[in-house]
């Protein structure tokens, strides 16, 4: 399978995005490091895909930067 990890932003900026197999499992790992330069909340929303569709289920998360 092919690994792709559209990962969705706004308000903020996404670098060095991976997705990896879990050795010994069926599972997968989604990493990726967010810089932003503002204190507003960021949305994201990720998911694993194929070139046929979606494999996993739509993670979705607003984190709020440190007051």
């Amino acid at each position: 399978m092919e690994s792709r990890t559209p990962v969705r932003t706004s308000g903020v900026r996404l670098e060095r995005a991976a997705a990896r197999p879990v050795k010994g499992t069926a599972t997968w790992r989604c990493n990726f490091d967010l810089l932003s330069d503002g204190g507003e909340p960021m949305d994201l929303r990720c998911f694993l895909r194929d070139g046929f569709g979606a494999l996993t289920e739509t993670w979705l998360y607003q984190r709020t930067p440190p007051a």
